[in-house]
């Protein structure tokens, strides 16, 4: 196992591919988009659902902004505690996908 660990951030596709290859290659990969999501995510909020409703005014789909608005009302805020040995993204995954 290799001691390396890389951090990525906000990878998108490709970088996310890298991830996998990495990850898959023995080393530690960390997103810190997570991380982000918790701290300030729900700032985005608004945000997100001004743009959906651009969109929809304009005739075009505005579904993907209307889904990230509420992807952010899910997440975890930082201040909130991560219960017991739960990693950010543990909590995140499990806000977003259940338990």
């Amino acid at each position: 196992m290799n001691e390396t660990v890389i951090g990525l951030l906000h990878p998108g596709e490709m970088g996310a591919a890298v991830g996998r290859c990495l990850t898959g290659r023995g080393y530690t990969v960390l997103w810190a988009s997570a991380r982000s999501a918790t701290a300030k995510g729900w700032r985005w909020i608004a945000e997100m659902e001004e743009i959906g409703a651009s969109m929809a005014a304009a005739g075009l789909p505005d579904g993907f902004h209307q889904a990230a608005a509420e992807i952010f009302r899910r997440v975890p805020r930082a201040s909130a505690a991560v219960p017991g040995d739960q990693s950010v993204e543990e909590a995140v995954l499990a806000a977003l996908c259940g338990p």
